[in-house]
């Protein structure tokens, strides 16, 4: 059951993830990804189940994206993905190619927690 709720939850993260993507789908979106890299930060250890999900991910959606961009997987444990979390919203530039795979806590963390680094708006997450 619980593996079954996370696969739910990782397919709903993804297909948020994707219609930011689709709209740069044309001769543009072409041009855009061609020749780059979309990183997707994981905010667990190597083999672990999220890691495993992003190593998928990459491996087969680069094929997907006009331009045919290289995925590369990234791990950056600590703080229950809070360290991840914090570094693609404060370090990486945003310019949609860095992403962010955090554990599904995170989220309640940030809303609830009076320590927040990231100060990550909830609705950028979640579409509210």
């Amino acid at each position: 059951m619980k593996e079954r709720v996370l696969l739910l939850t990782l397919i709903f993260c993804f297909s948020m993830i994707l219609p930011g993507i689709a709209p740069e789908a044309g001769a543009q979106g072409d041009q855009f990804y061609k020749g780059k890299t979309i990183r997707i930060m994981v905010g667990s250890t190597a083999g672990g189940f999220y890691d495993r999900w992003a190593r998928l991910f990459g491996k087969y959606m680069g094929k997907y994206i006009p331009g045919q961009p290289e995925i590369i997987v990234q791990n950056m444990a600590g703080a229950g993905s809070v360290v991840a979390t914090n570094h693609v919203y404060n370090v990486a530039k945003p310019d949609g190619l860095t992403l962010v795979m955090p554990l599904n806590g995170v989220v309640c963390r940030a809303q609830g927690s009076p320590v927040r680094h990231a100060q990550v708006p909830i609705h950028r997450l979640t579409g509210d």
